[in-house]
């Protein structure tokens, strides 16, 4: 089976780094410090890391809770079929609403790997649960004994408040990452951003390999000010952060919980 269609969606816009300020406007003074900006690093690089295989038991158990036809499924019992309601909600006998369409994808052999969804839907259940989701989640790996390459993309608003802490309040996300591995040495690179409800990073080219790290780091504060930061080598320490070409102090982050090797979505098949 081919790799799903990578596919941006102009929702994932927040995320992105870009700005929005003509050349004559005058320059914006920053609502936060250093200190707010090494919370906000603190607290997003101690969290899980925002990634295509995030998003699968999430969605996974979600489809429990499906009472075909609420929502109509092309291959009822298929957790990784197509589904979709119609231009109306639909409710289960166990009150669960259901609201929107997934076109999902999943299959793998001895040399590929490929599983994710396109999604658009809103989704309530009985006790409050609540999950909304707009855009693409996709892991496409191809391989040949001890070397391979995968590559992947988490693009779109996803909340789910029963699918653990980071996804109870939700993000924005436009995030493609790349794998290879070859001799024994895996490199994973991430490009893009994701927006939280109280800040935005990008990740410029962020590399992890068996030398370190590299790329490089932004972070957004309310006021639309860009902070910026170079990854430390070693993954982590301390390095100077700057707005513009001003310094403006020194933060120190810890990318170790960020730097494993891509996770796979399970799709019911050998791995």
């Amino acid at each position: 089976m081919g790799l799903l269609p990578l596919v941006l969606l102009g929702c994932v816009s927040e995320a992105t780094d870009s700005s929005d300020s003509g050349e004559d406007e005058a320059p914006r003074e920053p609502e936060w410090g250093v200190a707010e900006v090494q919370d906000f690093l603190d607290r997003r690089l101690s969290e899980a890391r925002p990634e295509p295989a995030v998003m699968a038991p999430p969605y996974v158990d979600l489809l429990s809770h499906a009472e075909h036809p609420c929502p109509s499924m092309a291959e009822p019992g298929n957790r990784w079929g197509p589904w979709a309601t119609g231009p109306t909600a639909c409710t289960t006998s166990a009150g669960w609403r259901f609201y929107g369409q997934a076109v999902m994808a999943a299959g793998c052999d001895t040399t590929v790997f490929d599983v994710g969804g396109l999604v658009s839907f809103e989704v309530a259940g009985p006790a409050g649960e609540v999950a909304r989701a707009g855009g693409t989640f996709q892991i496409g790996c191809s391989r040949v004994v001890d070397e391979g390459e995968c590559f992947g993309q988490l693009a779109g608003s996803f909340q789910f408040t029963a699918g653990g802490p980071v996804l109870t309040e939700g993000y924005v996300a436009s995030i493609f990452y790349e794998e290879t591995w070859a001799g024994g040495e895996t490199v994973t690179v991430l490009d893009g951003g994701i927006t939280w409800p109280d800040g935005t990073m990008a990740l410029r080219e962020l590399t992890f390999s068996g030398a370190g790290a590299a790329g490089a780091l932004a972070v957004r504060d309310p006021s639309a000010v860009w902070f910026s930061l170079a990854v430390p080598e070693a993954g982590e320490g301390c390095v100077p952060l700057t707005v513009g070409d001003a310094d403006v102090g020194e933060v120190c982050v810890d990318l170790t919980g960020w730097s494993a090797p891509l996770e796979r979505i399970d799709p019911g098949c050998a791995d």
